[in-house]
């Protein structure tokens, strides 16, 4: 197709979030994945200009809608950026959900942070706060560019440029995206892991197998450890009787897409098994309620057993006990609740949303816990609190840390060590390189190091805004 393919990592190089991968063909550039910086240090990357200007990206590939994946594509579309947006459709409903949740919730601190300028006290006194990356009115603007692409069904996305994605079982409508193109006669194929699911887990479907490619960019998250193998449920029942025993509450930071919805899956059947008593839940974030309300459109994605329970008109997902917490009142008025109850709220690494108020209230309570379902990227006040911290800040308050801290990290949406390098060893035949990203220095490191011993194939770890040649 070209002279000198490339591919320019723009994020997820030796960080977690942000992924951004810009693909050159010739006088053709793809931007796989449009991400927002989660990590505090790599957050002001967020509002910088983008390293390529947008008019000259001639399309957009999305792997999946969480924020470190699409957060970025309407500050991309108010700067410029006019070409197609390829995703799932399954995709492109959950990234409008967290787009607008962004930009109101950017809106909201601005609006806060010009106050305090304006009252010469706090933490914006005398500052010009900056503009929010993004408005509504560029959400609006780029739903329009969106172009929906089923699984495995091959789409043309330039002259001579195909796109297929599969299938990577990490959230609803998650995908592995394959793009394919020729130099000569020869294909030549450039693989994106995306964020991989796992295998044997409820509601979706496992990771399809990988296609043939001579360049593969895989994820590294868990690349330098394996998943404990313990029973979900066991372990989640174990934290709520023992939270009960002590008269406590459970506070469960929990990202809004998929994780929330698995939480209440097992809570659900814990509570119809008897296995824990009938206690008030409070699904206490109304991005992850409309989430929730996407599964019964898309269950051609999701896993037979989940598939019956919404042909006998029952979601997997409700009970009796569980609670919709749609205003803020809604959620204030749980700090008015006394005895045991579940609370599951976001942000899932605690640096905002709801589930803050509920960590002033309860995190110095010896007999609460707070249980942690994810990962918590360095620097996060999810991370510091899994770490250890015996005081927190916590809007703006000294918190001291009395509750009992819980993680169960087999609630885990990404594959380990093992999975990935099992995942990656269904491609065909070797490829000429893999390039490990998507996860901290020591994990795609450990990982890179891992792959070489165990394949002998070419691997290599790259480094923010580093520029390869295919």
């Amino acid at each position: 197709m070209t002279d000198g393919a490339s591919i320019r990592f723009l994020g997820a190089a030796a960080s977690v979030t942000g992924s951004r991968f810009l693909v050159t063909l010739g006088q053709m550039q793809v931007l796989v994945d449009c991400g927002m910086f989660q990590e505090p240090d790599l957050e002001p990357r967020n509002v910088e200009p983008f390293p390529v200007e947008p008019s000259t990206i001639d399309a957009v590939v999305l792997t999946h809608g969480h924020l470190d994946h699409s957060g970025y594509l309407p500050r991309l579309v108010r700067d410029g950026f006019r070409g197609p947006v390829w995703c799932t459709p399954a995709t492109s409903e959950i990234a409008e959900i967290i787009w607008r949740d962004a930009a109101r919730i950017a809106a909201a601190d601005h609006a806060h942070a010009q106050r305090a300028r304006r009252r010469g006290h706090g933490r914006g006194a005398g500052v010009e706060p900056a503009e929010p990356p993004y408005s509504l009115n560029d959400v609006q603007r780029t739903l329009r560019l969106i172009q929906p692409v089923e699984y495995d069904e091959p789409e043309r996305i330039g002259p001579a440029l195909m796109l297929t994605l599969r299938d990577a079982g990490h959230i609803l409508g998650a995908a592995s995206a394959h793009l394919e193109w020729h130099e000569g006669n020869k294909p030549l194929r450039l693989l994106f892991s995306g964020d991989l699911g796992r295998a044997n887990r409820p509601i979706l479907h496992d990771p399809a197998p990988p296609l043939a490619a001579e360049y593969v960019v895989v994820e590294s998250t868990y690349g330098d450890r394996l998943h404990p193998q313990g029973d979900i449920e066991t372990l989640l029942a174990q934290v709520v009787n023992d939270t009960v025993e002590r008269g406590g509450a459970v506070i469960i930071p929990s990202f809004a897409v998929q994780r929330s919805q698995e939480i209440l899956y097992h809570l659900r059947r814990l509570i119809e098994a008897g296995r824990i008593p009938p206690l008030p839940v409070f699904l206490d974030s109304p991005m992850a309620t409309a989430v929730t309300a996407l599964f019964r459109r898309y269950t051609h994605l999701l896993d037979d057993d989940v598939v019956r329970q919404f042909d006998r008109s029952h979601s997997p997902f409700t009970f009796p006990m569980l609670k919709i917490c749609e205003t803020a009142d809604d959620s204030r008025a749980i700090n008015d609740i006394h005895g045991s109850f579940i609370v599951v709220a976001g942000s899932g690494m605690c640096e905002g949303g709801r589930v803050l108020h509920h960590l002033l209230h309860h995190l110095d309570q010896p007999e609460s816990t707070v249980l942690f379902v994810g990962f918590q990227a360095p620097g996060t006040l999810g991370r510091r609190i899994v770490e250890g911290a015996g005081q927190v800040e916590v809007l703006g308050r000294r918190v001291t840390v009395n509750a009992r801290i819980r993680t169960i990290e087999e609630f885990s949406a990404h594959a380990d060590r093992d999975q990935i390098t099992g995942w990656l060893r269904q491609i065909p035949a070797p490829p000429r390189r893999v390039f490990v990203a998507h996860g901290t220095p020591e994990s795609s490191e450990a990982f890179r190091d891992h792959l070489v011993s165990v394949t002998g194939w070419d691997a290599y770890a790259p480094v923010y805004d580093e520029e390869i040649a295919l």
